[in-house]
């Protein structure tokens, strides 16, 4: 339901569009994303999820979840809540055998828990041996989240750029447009990078430095290094000086029915009604550990919705959480013995510091007790940190798991339960890098924004074993998802050809790789053409040979040393056939030596082999002369 216009919007009420969804038309306005006009549509269920293919719903709406992932024009786990509608998409499910509200996968949430384990990969479909095809082909169907045409052909123009900045800032938040405009005024080239839609600053109808909106940095490296995915274009950064203002991030509670559609995060919440004018909900229930979740309140009202309960969890310690639903939507919320029927809960348990590009620049990373986050320390040199990613604020510290009957997720990327979690330290897993290798917590498509705090939480709790001993997991670039075209850059394969090329494509010839080469395999019926040589004459293009010319008074001492041939008494003119040899006495290459001069040898190589061989040459010159 779209809610009366507000000066905060993105939208664009005069300028409409449509694209389809399975096939059926989705009108949206300008400044929708491609989630928000199917939320305004009506859909509640956006996906399903990894394992036990549990219905999903709009979670985050920032992109930093699973729950929104669909195909977009062919292109597989795209975050739909970010991602800018536009005419004429075509977008579509993943992860189902049927459609999103009937997905035949989901018999394994019904019956399938025994049967899956936590790593039961590692211990199941072994025997017999002879059955590993069947199981093979059987895991590959029903594991990954979307799927690839092995036959489609690159559609998009992927480019990278290489510049400079005096000063990279990393965010546009309060604290990133704060420290950008600082820098600017202190006279520096600033650059700032922000994952949002691009909005001007408060207060100013013109930014005083270059803006980079929607772009995301994936990673810091050695020497001030950072590269930025900004669509089409990978922009490698230099920068003298970067100021990372990733902010914090919201993190889940952890309870029975946690991943229920109709729960949400606090900024998910005010995403739709302030961004896209969209009503969350009818009544909602909501439980937080800090100021910000709370604020949701202020935003639920605005848009109309009741509000059921409020828990405030630095007043109430509630021992029991649980959420009811039906068909995987949320129907209603029990806090110690007293249920109140809902459709949305808004939860928050706290806020965790964004802090993975400045470990990956080398900053350390401790427990704070007295919040009860991770927060960075330690920072090298020319990278400073901004804002709330230092750690501010102050919230209560939730249970690691609320009391309940169901299941209980610590992990909805990979759909990890409390109970996952417990067998692991049980079976002897008890290091969160080793359980995160067992589990697949934090591996998942979020990457442990959501799921790395509470898993270490639960550990803590379980293992008797301080947070700040437990650590954190190796945060390693990316830190946002990047499509791997991007990543290979422009679409342009290198090729040689011959002179006649042109001539035997006029003829219909189909053509082949031979090495860097381009060559003929056959002119439609090799079998003919096998005969045709035979029976007559056949002509053979051999210019894509490698060619070496070896010179100097000790050539022939120098390719006696690399062939298993004697050259030293071959007389110039003459011709001698020879296998090139690696120093363990396997054969790398073959061709011809013939010997021009005295000092001279003119060497050939195949045509794959040219490189390999102009390298090993080069490599032996250089150790033996």
């Amino acid at each position: 339901m779209r809610l009366p216009p507000t000066g905060d919007e993105l939208l664009d009420r005069t300028s409409t569009g449509t694209f389809l969804f399975e096939g059926e038309p989705v009108q949206f306005l300008d400044g929708d994303t491609v989630g928000s006009a199917l939320f305004a549509g009506g859909r509640r269920v956006f996906s399903r999820s990894f394992k036990y293919h549990r219905p999903r719903g709009l979670l985050c709406c920032s992109g930093q979840c699973p729950n929104c992932l669909m195909e977009v024009d062919g292109v597989p786990s795209v975050r739909v809540c970010s991602q800018p509608a536009r005419a004429g998409m075509q977008v579509r499910s993943q992860n189902v055998i049927g459609s999103l509200e009937h997905d035949l996968m989901g018999i394994v949430d019904k019956i399938g828990g025994p049967f899956t384990p936590v790593g039961f990969y590692y211990r199941t479909m072994i025997w017999p041996r002879r059955a590993w095809p069947l199981y093979e082909r059987f895991l590959r169907n029903v594991a990954g989240l979307g799927r690839i045409d092995p036959h489609a052909h690159r559609t998009r123009r992927f480019d990278t750029e290489h510049r400079r900045a005096e000063v990279l800032v990393i965010g546009g938040g309060p604290a990133g447009l704060a420290a950008a405009q600082a820098a600017t005024g202190a006279g520096r080239q600033v650059v700032l990078v922000d994952e949002g839609l691009a909005r001007p600053a408060p207060g100013s109808d013109e930014l005083p430095f270059q803006l980079l909106a929607p772009a995301r940095a994936l990673g810091i490296y050695e020497g001030g290094l950072v590269p930025v995915d900004t669509g089409g274009v990978l922009i490698r950064f230099r920068a003298e000086r970067i100021v990372v203002a990733t902010g914090t991030i919201e993190q889940p509670l952890v309870f029975p029915g946690n991943d229920l559609v109709g729960i949400m995060l606090p900024a998910g919440v005010r995403r739709l009604v302030r961004d896209w004018s969209l009503k969350p909900g009818e009544r909602a229930v909501v439980l937080s550990a800090d100021d910000r979740g709370l604020e949701a309140v202020d935003d639920l009202e605005r848009a109309g919705v009741e509000i059921a309960r409020v828990v405030d969890l630095r007043e109430q310690t509630p021992r029991q959480i649980e959420a009811r639903g039906r068909r995987g939507r949320l129907k209603a919320v029990t806090v110690d013995g007293e249920t109140v029927d809902c459709d949305l809960l808004v939860m928050s348990g706290g806020r965790q510091p964004a802090y993975s590009l400045l470990a990956q620049a080398g900053a350390r990373i401790e427990y704070d007790d007295r919040r009860g986050i991770f927060a960075p320390t330690g920072l090298p040199p020319n990278v400073e940190a901004a804002g709330s990613v230092n750690g501010g604020g102050s919230a209560s510290l939730p249970s690691p798991a609320y009391a309940g009957s169901g299941k209980c997720f610590v992990c909805i990327c990979e759909d990890v339960t409390e109970k996952d979690v417990k067998r692991a330290i049980a079976e002897g897993f008890d290091s969160i890098e080793l359980a995160k290798r067992y589990t697949t917590v934090t591996m998942g498509p979020c990457q442990g924004r959501l799921c790395h705090l509470p898993s270490v939480r639960l550990y803590a709790r379980e293992t008797a074993t301080p947070e700040a001993e437990i650590g954190t997991t190796t945060a390693r670039p990316p830190w946002a998802p990047v499509s791997l075209g991007l990543l290979a850059g422009r679409g342009h394969e290198p090729a040689r050809r011959t002179a006649n090329h042109h001539r035997h494509k006029e003829l219909g010839a189909t053509m082949m790789w031979t090495g860097a080469w381009r060559r003929v395999h056959s002119y439609g019926d090799p079998a003919d053409e096998t005969r045709a040589v035979h029976r007559g004459v056949g002509l053979i293009d051999v210019s894509t040979l490698g060619k070496l010319l070896v010179t100097g008074p000790d050539a022939a001492a120098f390719l006696e040393r690399l062939y298993p041939n004697r050259f030293s008494d071959l007389r110039p003119g003459r011709v001698r056939y020879s296998v090139l040899g690696t120093d363990a006495g396997r054969i790398m290459d073959d061709g011809t030596l013939a010997r021009l001069t005295d000092e001279q040898f003119y060497v050939t190589t195949t045509s794959t082999g040219a490189d390999v061989v102009a390298e090993w040459f080069e490599w032996w010159n250089a150790v033996w002369g």
